[in-house]
């Protein structure tokens, strides 16, 4: 924690040059004030202390906190700002030195829009300065010192009644143009930076769990480790509140997995002192979240291979998987006979051989193959007889027989032809002159319907008795 006394140098606010030496001066003679019943405290807009500034500030200080409540017998919460003069030999109240700097404002113990800091239930009371506030360099034109005893003090009184004896005060030293704080002796937070990480690095998918680490540091000499809380936060969502800063100044949060939307992020780390620390609020961290690459979890597998059918190719169960294409190899070749079907007719060349399909699952951040066992290829279906096969021709002894061979679908490439005289087989060709041995027997055509790389499909006529 800094302290800062009559012997702070360096200015807070707009006012950054340097205060002579000597200028603070000691404790005013006047003090304790036994007119006073409390303090004031000075604060710049962010709410911390300030000790020092210059005498043309509009307002001398944003906001001006009493150490206690209002006093007086008033039922409503009024006050302003006085500036007044020293003058040696006359008690405090009964300076004529003095005038109000503020407008009269009602005030609260908890001002809405008010620094953390400034709002109270309880007790004490803010006064807000405005812009329209008379300077301090005014006041001094109006008032200027003749003391001998505080040369270039000035007091500055909070009044919260009607009363014009009971108000809470704080003394500066002007020196040339510069005002410094002589009484009483405030402690000055520590200023802090925060920094922020993300991990891992500046992208990462939603199958990722985002790690965000504030590191909060105390800027101040000798530096001793901020304690309080960390609030992480994209953009203008809190992801997380509260977090505790530990014993290296460290606050961290884990994104779990899935939750950031896909896209921009922007991170920051608000801190939260406890103590004597300043808060502060890290730089921006951009962040992009995107999909991972497709993943499967029952990979690629071709299905039944059929010459002349559909066999198809299931792409299986992925995830993070936009869309699919697929590959037909034969065998051991490593060229694709097909690129982008899921299903394809097999040729009769492909009977006896080997095939499988690889399926490549893609998303916008890439893509993932999957490749299936290999599945031999089986013969096709035959063909159907849709009409059987019948025997035309005079059925006696001498007498030429007619295969006819029916209809069939699909259309077979070729038909062969077997004659039996009960179970004896008496021709193979598609006509048969009938003999003395074929009298009183019975005869059957059978015709095969022939097509390459499927089964044979078979149709036989009615039996038939030869005369």
């Amino acid at each position: 924690m800094a302290v800062a006394s009559a012997l702070l140098l360096t200015l807070v606010g707009a006012v950054s040059s340097t205060v002579p030496a000597g200028a603070a001066g000691a404790t005013p003679t006047f003090e304790p004030d036994p007119s006073a019943v409390g303090t004031v405290t000075l604060y710049d807009a962010a709410g911390q202390p300030i000790t020092s500034g210059s005498t043309t500030d509009a307002p001398l200080a944003t906001y001006y906190k009493a150490s206690g409540p209002k006093v007086g017998s008033f039922a409503f919460n009024l006050g302003n700002v006085t500036l007044a003069t020293p003058q040696d030999g006359v008690p405090t109240n009964a300076w004529t030195t003095a005038e109000q700097i503020t407008a009269s404002q009602n005030y609260t113990t908890a001002q809405a829009g008010y620094p953390a800091g400034l709002t109270d239930p309880t007790s004490n009371v803010v006064i807000k300065g405005l812009a329209s506030d008379e300077t301090l360099a005014a006041h001094i034109a109006t008032f200027p010192s003749a003391s001998t005893l505080n040369a270039g003090v000035y007091q500055i009184r909070v009044f919260t009644s009607s009363s014009a004896i009971t108000y809470y005060s704080a003394d500066i030293k002007v020196t040339g143009s510069i005002w410094t704080l002589v009484y009483p002796t405030v402690a000055v937070a520590d200023a802090t930076s925060t920094a922020l990480a993300a991990s891992p690095g500046a992208t990462a998918d939603t199958s990722t769990p985002v790690v965000l680490t504030a590191t909060v540091s105390d800027s101040t000499t000798p530096a001793t480790k901020p304690t309080g809380t960390v609030t992480f936060k994209d953009g203008a969502t809190t992801l997380q509140a509260g977090a505790a800063v530990d014993a290296s100044g460290i606050a961290t949060y884990s994104i779990p997995q899935s939750t950031l939307g896909i896209g921009s992020h922007s991170f920051t780390a608000e801190y939260t002192p406890s103590g004597s620390f300043s808060g502060s609020t890290s730089s921006a961290v951009a962040y992009s979240v995107t999909l991972p690459k497709p993943g499967p979890i029952v990979g690629a597998s071709a299905g039944a291979a059929r010459v002349g059918a559909a066999s198809s190719c299931s792409s299986g169960s992925w995830t993070y998987a936009g869309g699919f294409t697929f590959q037909w190899f034969l065998d051991a070749a490593v060229t694709p006979f097909a690129s982008t079907q899921s299903s394809g007719i097999l040729p009769a060349a492909y009977l006896g051989h080997k095939v499988k399909c690889v399926v490549t699952a893609f998303n916008p951040s890439g893509s993932t193959v999957s490749t299936s066992a290999q599945v031999a290829v089986a013969a096709g279906a035959a063909s159907v007889a849709k009409v059987r096969a019948k025997i035309l021709g005079t059925l006696a002894v001498g007498k030429t027989l007619i295969a006819y061979r029916g209809a069939w679908a699909p259309t077979p490439t070729s038909y062969s032809f077997v004659w039996k005289r009960g179970a004896t087989i008496i021709s193979r060709v598609a006509a048969y002159r009938t003999k003395a041995i074929d009298k009183g027997k019975t005869i059957v055509l059978i015709v095969y319907a022939v097509r390459a790389g499927h089964l044979t499909g078979v149709s036989a006529s009615l039996p038939v008795k030869i005369k």
